[in-house]
Formats: C-alpha cells, structure tokens, sequence
C-alpha cells in the first residue's frame, strides 16, 4: 500500500461512451471535493461530562452531489443509485462524526467516510456465477424430500375414517 499523503482519496470511473469499456480509476482527493463539501458544528449527544454541553464538536457533513463536476455524470449516477438513504431531496450526501473529541478530528473522520462511500458506491458488482449444488446438498435435499412424502402419506392413510 502506498504511504498516505494525508488526503483521502478515491478511485472514480473516466467518461467513456462505450458501456464495456469498464471503468478507469482517477483518483479523486477531499481536496478536490472541497468546494461542494458545506461543514455545521453542533454539539454532540450522549455522554462526556461538561464538555459535551459546552463545545460543538459533532460535525455535519453535506456534500453536494449533482453539482460536482468532479465526479463524471455516469458515477453521480451510480452513487446516486446505490446511496439513495443517504441523499436529501437537493441532492446532498449527509454525513455526521461526533466519535472524537474535537472538531478537526470528528472533521477528517467525516471527510475519510465520504471518500469510502463514494468508493464503495462506484465499485462495480462481481456478477454471480451459478455453481452445482454439493453432493451434501443433493443427499440432504433427497432425504428431506423422502421424509416430507412419508408425512403426508401416512396423513392419507389415517383420514380414510372420515372426520
């Protein structure tokens, strides 16, 4: 792995026009991000003594997807799609840190599950290749079958009596 610079980064997909070219990763940085990311302090929930109804240290996070130019159109799409929850009805990803005690911290914490977000939404999805059943699952499969057909069997046997 190579040694952090500090910034978080991302890997997104290049404009491309033909759907099988797959993606190409750029690396994208919270840097890059900052000009779409609006920060709120406010102050934390739960416990910490004084400190927690004194200090706002509890960040809010809003990063406006539809307007960032950084991110091309087909991967606003796909974050779009696959962190719907997470979007307003403007079209802004919210994300809240109050884990740390300070407001930097709770900051770069908010600002590293973004990047990881954005990261996770644009991996592409591993198409599943249908396997054959064990021999263990066919053997179980078969007695399970044997056993609910002597169930019933022996129900149609014993209600010739009428009732």
């Amino acid at each position: 792995m190579p040694p952090s610079t500090g910034a978080a980064t991302a890997r997104l997909p290049v404009s491309r026009t033909d759907p099988s070219d797959g993606y190409r990763p750029v690396p994208l940085t919270v840097d890059q991000l900052r000009r779409w990311i609006e920060v709120e302090f406010c102050r934390s929930a739960g416990p910490g003594g004084q400190n927690v109804n004194k200090v706002s240290t509890r960040v809010v996070l809003r990063f406006d997807l539809h307007d960032c130019a950084e991110i091309p159109p087909e991967g606003r799409l796909l974050i779009s799609r696959r962190l719907a929850s997470r979007i307003d009805r403007d079209g802004r990803i919210h994300i809240s840190s109050q884990r740390h005690r300070t407001q930097s911290a709770n900051r770069r914490a908010a600002e590293e599950r973004l990047i990881e977000l954005l990261t996770d939404a644009l991996q592409p999805v591993k198409a599943r290749h249908a396997t054959k059943p064990t021999a263990g699952s066919r053997r179980r499969r078969r007695e399970e079958k044997t056993r609910r057909s002597r169930v019933l069997s022996q129900r149609r046997g014993s209600t010739d009596a009428g009732g």
